[in-house]
């Protein structure tokens, strides 16, 4: 197992999503948990390839 730490987060949601993700925090926290770090990490690699794809962009060709 990866060492972990917990953090907080604020997040607004619209009324009625914020509903069901409080309902799934009580039942299935674990769930939850696994779809925030899913999301965060799904984020971080769409991010590094457009950065790695922008620096090839740019990059000067020989």
């Amino acid at each position: 197992m990866r060492d972990t730490r917990p953090v907080e987060l604020v997040v607004n949601l619209p009324e009625g999503l914020a509903e069901e993700v409080e309902e799934v925090r009580q039942t299935d926290p674990e769930f939850l948990s696994d779809v925030i770090v899913y999301g965060i990490c799904r984020r971080t690699i769409f991010n590094e390839l457009r950065k790695a794809r922008r620096e090839g962009a740019t990059a000067p060709t020989t």
